[in-house]
This record gives C-alpha cells, sequence and structure tokens, in this order.
C-alpha cells in the first residue's frame, strides 16, 4: 500500500519543505535582536514590544498575537503534508514563510539603534527559501539526469 493508516509517502521536494519549515521555527527562537549584552528572540522582542505598549491596540496588536502563533502554523503544514494535503501545506507554508521574512525584514533593516541577531538573518534567509519552496513544490524534481 502507498500509504499506512492515513499516511502517504512524501515527495522529495515536501520533505525539504518541512525541513526549512522547522528551520524556520528554530531561528524565531534564535537571537533576532541584541539589547545591552543580551540577545532576545522574536518572542521576546514581542513581549517586549507588549511592555512597551507598542502592540497596545488595532494592526500592531494583531501581528504581535499571530506572530505567536507560527509554531502552530507550522505544525500544519507538517500535518497536512502527512496527510497528503500538499496544496494545502504549500499555501500555509507560503504564508508562513511570509510573515517571518517580513518580520525578520523588519528587524534586519530597521533603522536606528536596535543590533539584529543572526537569527533574524537566518529567518530572512529560510523565510524566502520557504516561499520559493512552496511556491514551486511539485514542479521540482531531483532526478538523476540518465546518462548513456
Amino acid at each position: 500500500p502507498d500509504s499506512v493508516r492515513g499516511v502517504k509517502p512524501l515527495p522529495r521536494w515536501g520533505l525539504v519543505l518541512l525541513a526549512i519549515v522547522l528551520i524556520d521555527i528554530a531561528c524565531t527562537f534564535m537571537t533576532w535582536s541584541i539589547s545591552g549584552a543580551r540577545g532576545r528572540s522574536s518572542y521576546e522582542l514581542i513581549r517586549s514590544a507588549e511592555r512597551l505598549l507598542l502592540l497596545e491596540d488595532g494592526t500592531p496588536r494583531i501581528i504581535g498575537i499571530a506572530w505567536l502563533t507560527l509554531p502552530f502554523v507550522a505544525a500544519v503544514v507538517v500535518a497536512a503534508m502527512f496527510v497528503g494535503w500538499h496544496r494545502t501545506a504549500r499555501l500555509v507554508a507560503a504564508g508562513f514563510g511570509l510573515f517571518i521574512t517580513l518580520g525578520a525584514t523588519a528587524i534586519v533593516f530597521a533603522p536606528g539603534p536596535l543590533r539584529e541577531g543572526w537569527g533574524a538573518r537566518f529567518g530572512l534567509f529560510f523565510g524566502v527559501a520557504t516561499i520559493v519552496l512552496a511556491a514551486l513544490g511539485d514542479r521540482l524534481t531531483w532526478q538523476r539526469p540518465k546518462t548513456g
């Protein structure tokens, strides 16, 4: 059988997409900003912004709440891939990658005294990689060229 209890085999591009999504999540826990001698993850930046009342209401508040859901969104991508909902996984992964890319871009290219950490740079790189892979998805093949 092609699947075991509803779990379908993953295409190679799907395995790469899952790996990149998991790297994206790991990046959100890395150092995104350095203030003083202390590095802060993206989640600590959200918490600091809440304490400073920068995310009090409106769009900034929604963005702050949405950022905290990223690990759950990654879990949706993983679950969708394993049950064979590849298009759904690609769509959710593209939005996920875009959100991480925008957040990382805001930190990496922010004017002023904010010093970005390496987690934001990695988040930017892997966020873009997620978008590209989600967009291409099953159009990618990793077949060896035929010789002779």
